[in-house]
């Protein structure tokens, strides 16, 4: 069960544009019975691009990342933004403060937060294919150890890249699930 209260913080500046939006999502999505982390770090062994996330939502052991873009950023960077981070969450959203003539991404879901109020004009798709090698690659060694469940020093002749093979050929059906524990740290 994913708990909130082991989500590492950002070590990332808020944006000031962002806030205002982020504040509204939270108050949103509590009434609703969503577990709210803002400005939260998922525990990944590179990029800040990858590892900090502007809001996350739990429940009923769903992970959900809304990406925040207010009306002063690049919207177009929150496709690979999202590319990126798709394998390590069961939804993802993209909220914004206007209505864009273009959304960068299918996948994600669309809200637009705007005069006090927060309307989800898309539902997110689940994203629930297995996860690419390239995710397991960002993980650090021992997270890859932890997910073969083995120490590390049982797999401490093995490459980087063959416990990543090795975890994503033998966890197939359970393998998002163990990813968001990771990278949450439960």
């Amino acid at each position: 069960m994913l708990n909130s209260q082991l989500v590492l913080k950002s070590t990332k500046r808020a944006g000031k544009y962002e806030d205002a939006i982020i504040g509204q999502l939270q108050s949103h999505f509590s009434e609703l019975g969503y577990e709210t982390v803002p400005h939260a770090r998922f525990d990944i062994a590179w990029g800040s691009i990858l590892s900090d996330v502007d809001l996350l939502l739990i429940k009923n052991d769903q992970l959900i990342l809304v990406e925040v873009k207010s009306s002063r950023d690049n919207l177009s960077r929150a496709k690979s933004q999202i590319k990126e981070i798709e394998d390590f969450v069961d939804l993802i959203y993209l909220a914004t403060d206007y209505y864009p003539r273009k959304w960068p991404s299918r996948k994600a879901g669309r809200i637009v937060v705007k005069d006090g109020q927060v309307n989800i004009l898309k539902e997110g798709k689940p994203l629930d294919k297995l996860p690419k090698l390239e995710t397991l690659l960002s993980l650090r060694r021992e997270s890859l150890s932890k997910l073969l469940g083995k120490s590390e020093n049982e797999t401490k002749k093995l490459t980087k890249f063959q416990l990543a093979i090795i975890a994503r050929e033998t966890n197939q059906h359970d393998l998002k699930d163990q990813l968001k524990e990771l990278v949450t740290c439960q």
